[in-house]
């Protein structure tokens, strides 16, 4: 069963949203409040079945073809990525619902992939939800399921990944007016392509995320805390372990007069990492204009991002920031060469919609480590380049730009590039070659 191969359609997907950087990102949360629900990835649905019934089916083909991998020259590839997600949910009480969604992910040409590229048929979701989220009142959530929070930077489905992230956990939801708080315990699963998905053994996020949105006009403010525990961490003097840290913060997000649009994020994180002390700090903060009214909807923006580093390899204190369960194509550039983690993002960039159903994105960036004393993480935390004796913390510039358009209701193209022209840390530390990552995608629902 693990290896039933499923009908593949031919389309090439991107599925939208406004990000809080210049435009969008399937990782960015947009909202002031997370959704959950499998119906609205897959809007389309038959009258033949009974109101209670609701089938949907996402097929998502996106080919990559990067150049310069671990930036040496010469070291290309192109391959496709093919995600097919089934879904039912039932509903027989307005207050009940129950949702189970099936999904098949497969990489073709890629060498060796790994669970996040191929994972063939698993289950992605399953829970029960008493209570409707969306009106005053409470709700509760059971189950295997999406959850996004801090605007995706600390917990989203990262759905650019070919399997993308659920939780098996449990959230509870009060919401009255101008008044919403989630209570929430959930560990994130591991994508094995040999078998049934399971959590992370020990790797678990407990704790409350509210919504404030009259304290402020048209803002809202999003304080938060969460508390994570992980199994078998490594301290400075190799010492095995259990890493417990808090993670506190507050996100704001709002509009100005005169069109302007703004988001800030904190977060804090301390604790004990193996015996050693935890000390991290990052941040995102974001602003916008849309220029005028017209139709194009022009907007520029500019937005600056960081997240510590260790300073000391045997001092006792753990300083790189933990990205936890975050997602951050596009919100720290589609390259994906450099995540939350020891880094400095600035940006700037425009985005307009010259058609109706088409839209372009342009952003730069500037990108650099906060400490050469701590490693270059990638868009998924893991370690990608390290060189204490560097002299330089630059590691280059990086252009983007990317178009989605709307083909039909059910259905949308886009593609786009991102190149990365390395900086002093990546010349000093690599054989210095560019990054070059183009693609290609349509997504339609069925």
């Amino acid at each position: 069963m693990r290896r039933l191969a499923l009908p593949t359609f031919v389309f090439f997907c991107h599925t939208f949203q406004p990000a809080g950087s210049a435009l969008a990102a399937e990782d960015a949360d947009t909202t002031t409040q997370p959704s959950n629900t499998v119906a609205e990835q897959s809007p389309a649905e038959s009258s033949a079945w009974p109101a209670w019934l609701k089938f949907g089916v996402l097929e998502r083909n996106r080919m990559e073809a990067p150049f310069g991998v671990g930036f040496k020259k010469g070291a290309d590839q192109l391959y496709d990525l093919n995600r097919v997600r089934l879904d039912v949910t039932i509903k027989p009480e307005s207050w009940l619902q129950f949702v189970v969604q099936g999904q098949d992910t497969r990489a073709f040409a890629y060498q060796n992939p790994a669970g996040s590229m191929q994972d063939p048929v698993d289950l992605r979701q399953a829970y029960v939800q008493v209570g409707d989220g969306e009106r005053s009142g409470y709700m509760a959530r059971v189950g295997r399921q999406e959850m996004t929070y801090a605007g995706g930077w600390l917990i989203t489905p990262s759905d650019w990944g070919n399997t993308g992230r659920t939780l098996d956990g449990a959230v509870v939801s009060y919401k009255q007016s101008g008044l919403k708080v989630d209570v929430l315990t959930a560990s994130a699963m591991l994508p094995d392509p040999t078998r049934f998905d399971r959590h992370r053994p020990g790797d678990r996020m407990s704790g409350a995320y509210g919504w404030l949105d009259k304290l402020v006009p048209k803002a809202s403010i999003e304080p938060f805390l969460f508390y994570r525990t992980q199994l078998n961490v490594v301290s400075e003097s190799s010492r095995h372990g259990e890493s417990d840290s808090f993670n506190g913060g507050v996100r704001m997000v709002g509009r100005l007069p005169g069109r302007f649009d703004y988001s800030t994020l904190i977060v804090s994180q301390w604790g004990s990492y193996a015996g050693d002390g935890i000390s991290g700090l990052a941040g995102a903060h974001a602003i916008g204009w849309t220029i005028n009214s017209s139709a194009w909807k022009p907007r520029i923006s500019a937005e600056y991002d960081h997240a510590s580093g260790d300073h000391g390899s045997k001092d006792g204190h753990h300083e790189t920031f933990d990205q936890c369960y975050g997602g951050f194509h596009s919100l720290l550039g589609i390259a994906d060469r450099l995540g939350w983690r020891n880094s400095r993002n600035r940006r700037v960039g425009v985005d307009f919609m010259p058609l109706r159903k088409l839209k372009l994105v342009t952003d730069f960036r500037d990108l650099s480590l906060a400490t050469v004393k701590d490693a270059m993480y990638d868009a998924s935390g893991a370690k990608s380049v390290f060189n204490s004796k560097a002299t330089s913390a630059h590691v280059g510039l990086e252009l983007d730009s990317y178009a989605v358009y709307q083909l039909t209701k059910t259905a949308n193209i886009g593609g786009g590039v991102g190149h990365l022209f390395p900086g002093a840390y990546l010349i000093q530390s690599t054989k210095g070659g560019s990054y070059t990552f183009p693609y290609l995608m349509v997504t339609k629902t069925f």
